[in-house]
């Protein structure tokens, strides 16, 4: 059986190209999270990214972004597979850059991705960019946010 703490991961987000996301909110277990920001492309990629270290692999993502195209602005929870993510922590191969280069130590990358409607999405990677040879991918938590309008400037 896998236990045991994360000895290191990085955690990034990503949205389809053209969906301009203002991300307020992504807090993972109620203890810890990434900084708020501006996110407008690359599913399936890391993007911009915070590291952790020496904590479980979580259980639960809270969300809440803004999308100024739709004037909504989304939030919700997302159960995560901590035993399906930590064993794939656990077992990463390595992988080959554009270069050829290998990585033979990767470290593992949890996504969050944002889609066009509410949905999200929770992914763990072994790169950071699916354009890198070898890379492996497991979705490891999925969800449906709701939304509620922007509030009108009086």
């Amino acid at each position: 059986m896998l236990s045991g703490n994360i000895d290191y991961m990085l955690v990034g987000s990503g949205t389809v190209q053209g969906n301009e996301l203002w991300v307020t909110k992504m807090t993972f277990d109620d203890r810890w999270g990434m900084p708020p920001g501006s996110l407008r492309c690359c599913p399936l990629s890391a993007g911009k990214t915070s590291s952790i270290s020496d904590i479980p692999f979580p259980k639960k993502l809270s969300v809440t972004w803004t999308d100024i195209s739709q004037n909504r602005i989304y939030f919700g929870e997302v159960a995560i597979d901590s035993k399906k993510g930590t064993a794939f922590t656990k077992n990463m191969p390595p992988y080959t850059y554009g270069s050829g280069r290998k990585n033979m130590d990767p470290n593992p990358y949890l996504m969050v991705e944002f889609g066009e409607n509410g949905e999200i999405g929770v992914w763990v990677a072994s790169a950071a960019y699916p354009d890198y040879i070898d890379r492996v991918i497991t979705q490891v938590g999925a969800g449906q946010a709701q939304w509620r309008a922007v509030p009108e400037d009086d």
